[in-house]
C-alpha cells in the first residue's frame, strides 16, 4: 500500500486486540491553523488468516464494525488470506458497503499475489531480509510462477430506453482482472456480427478482416485490479441488435471471447445514408482534418440547397473524426428524436426568459412551443387549455 500511494503514512499494528485495526493509511490533503481544518483520507486496513471462511460477511463485518467507531476511515481494505471466487467478494461487498455506507475493498489471496509480483522491486528486498535465502527466493519463485490471466468483463449500456437508428450507442466496460499481467496496455478486438448494421466508432482502432483491433491503457490510479473503460456503438437499423463479441488478446496468442450486450433500437425516422455520392466529399474533409492536426485550425463551409443533406454530412463526417480520435461538436435540433430532452430544455428557457412579475399562463407556454415548432403548438393546444383550466 506504501508503494501504491507514497503519498500516506502507512504503520502496521501490533498483533494484539486493537479494535479490529491492522494496518492505517493517512493522506493528508488539507490543514489550515487559520481556518480551523484539518482534513485527510484515513485507509483502515484489516488482515484476515483464515483460508476457508465460511461467510465471509460475518468474518469481516465485527472486525470492520470496531475499525469504523474507532479510526472512522474514509474506506475499508480487507486482505483475506483464502482463494475467494469473484462472486464471493462481490455479494459481500455489496453487502458491507450497504451496511457501513464506506467503500470495502478485498484482495484475497490472489489478488495480494499479484500484488506482490507487480511490485516485485519492493517485496523482493523485503522477504530476503525477513526470511532465510533459501526461503525467500522459493516464494519469490512461487509469485513468479502464478499467472491467473482470465480477466472478468461487465458490460452496462447506457439509456438503454432512448436508443435510435444513427445515435450513439454508448456501453461502460469494467475489466476485472489479477494484476499479474506483462503489460499495462490490454490488447481487445472488436468481432462484429453483422458488418452493415453496427459499427464501433470509439476507441480508436485499426480494420483486420471485418474486425477492429484496439488497445486500452490500464489505469491502475484508480485500483490495480480494475480497468474501465467505455465503447461506443452506431446501429444503422432498427429492431434488436446483437452488438457483436469482444475478444481479449493475450500475450500467450491465446484469445479470451465475452459476448457483449444486445440492444433494442427504435427507427430514428431518418433515411439511410447514402455514401456513395457523398465519398469524395467525406475524403476532402478528411484532407482538412488532417491539415488540421498538423498544421492548426480549418474552416469548412458547405453550402447547398435545402435538403440536399448538408447536417446529415457533417454528422457522419463527425463519425470519421472520432475513428481517428479527434473531438465532434455539433448543435441538434431542439425536436429531434435523438435528442428528446433539448425541447423541454429549451421550453424552460423561453419561460424563464419572460416577464417575472406575472403569473406564466397558457399564452405564454403555447407561445414558447410555438416559437419552437408551430406545428406542435397547433396540436398540443388543447392539453395545454386544460392543464391551465
Amino acid at each position: 500500500m506504501a508503494r501504491l500511494h507514497p503519498d500516506f503514512e502507512w504503520e502496521v499494528t501490533r498483533n494484539q486486540a486493537d479494535h479490529g485495526i491492522d494496518f492505517v493509511g493517512r493522506g493528508e490533503f488539507l490543514n489550515s491553523k487559520i481556518l480551523g481544518i484539518e482534513a485527510s483520507l484515513v485507509v483502515g486496513g484489516q488482515c484476515k488468516k483464515r483460508e476457508k471462511p465460511k461467510a465471509l460477511v460475518d468474518e469481516l463485518a465485527g472486525s470492520l464494525l470496531k475499525m469504523g467507531r474507532e479510526l472512522h476511515p474514509t474506506f475499508f481494505i480487507a486482505a483475506v488470506s483464502a482463494r475467494l471466487s469473484a462472486s464471493r467478494i462481490f455479494d459481500a461487498r455489496l453487502t458491507l458497503e450497504g451496511e457501513l455506507r464506506r467503500h470495502c475493498h478485498i484482495l484475497d489471496r490472489g489478488k495480494i499475489e499479484a500484488l506482490f509480483r507487480r511490485h516485485d522491486d519492493v517485496v523482493a528486498p523485503l522477504l530476503r531480509k525477513a526470511l532465510p535465502s533459501e526461503d525467500a527466493e522459493k516464494i519469490l519463485a512461487y509469485l513468479h510462477g502464478r499467472a491467473d490471466s482470465t480477466a472478468r468483463f461487465d458490460f452496462h449500456t447506457r439509456s438503454v430506453d432512448r436508443l435510435v437508428t444513427g445515435a450513439p450507442v454508448v456501453v461502460d466496460v469494467k475489466m476485472t482482472h489479477g494484476g499479474l499481467e506483462p503489460s499495462d496496455t490490454v490488447q481487445l478486438e472488436w468481432r462484429p456480427k453483422s458488418v452493415s448494421a453496427v459499427s464501433l466508432i470509439s476507441p480508436v482502432g485499426y480494420e483486420r478482416n471485418g474486425d477492429l483491433q484496439f488497445a486500452i491503457q490500464r489505469n491502475d490510479r484508480f485500483t490495480p485490479f480494475e480497468t474501465l473503460f467505455r465503447l461506443e456503438f452506431m446501429c444503422y437499423q432498427p429492431g434488436d441488435m446483437d452488438l457483436g463479441a469482444l475478444d481479449h488478446l493475450m500475450p500467450d496468442g491465446t484469445v479470451n471471447s465475452h459476448t457483449l450486450p444486445s440492444v433494442r433500437v427504435q427507427n430514428s425516422h431518418r433515411v439511410p445514408f447514402f455514401a456513395k455520392p457523398y465519398r469524395s466529399l467525406l475524403m476532402k474533409l478528411g484532407e482538412v482534418f488532417s491539415q488540421a492536426e498538423a498544421l492548426g485550425p480549418q474552416i469548412v463551409a458547405l453550402v447547398g440547397q435545402g435538403g440536399v443533406g448538408k447536417t446529415r454530412l457533417g454528422e457522419e463526417f463527425g463519425h470519421v473524426v472520432r475513428r481517428r480520435a479527434g473531438e465532434y461538436i455539433a448543435i441538434d435540433h431542439t425536436t429531434t428524436l435523438e435528442r428528446p430532452h433539448l425541447f423541454l430544455a429549451a421550453l424552460l428557457a423561453h419561460l424563464i426568459q419572460r416577464d417575472g412579475t406575472a403569473p406564466i399562463a397558457e399564452e405564454d407556454v403555447l407561445g414558447a412551443i410555438a416559437a419552437l415548432d408551430p406545428a406542435l403548438a397547433a396540436r398540443v393546444r388543447p392539453s395545454i387549455e386544460a392543464v391551465f383550466s
